[in-house]
């Protein structure tokens, strides 16, 4: 998938984004790889990690507590 010339992310990227709550972590990274579309782990359980500021409404951003996705957000 080629990133989007327009900053509004899609609503199938909206959709994904909302469909990740609950899988686990492998999952999640599975199922946006297989979309062509870019996931990053924005924190994992108590450690957060540092993310670019670059805005990307292709690229999902996840947090995750005990091995779930907990947390969704498109930047």
């Amino acid at each position: 998938v080629t990133p989007p010339t327009d900053l509004t992310p899609s609503a199938e990227t909206k959709a994904l984004a909302a469909s990740l709550m609950g899988l686990s972590e492998k999952d999640a990274v599975a199922k946006v790889e297989a979309t062509g579309r870019t996931i990053r782990i924005a924190r994992r359980d108590k450690e957060s990690f540092p993310l670019t500021m670059d805005y990307r409404p292709d690229r999902i951003n996840i947090e995750v507590d005990n091995g779930k996705v907990t947390k969704t957000d498109i930047s």
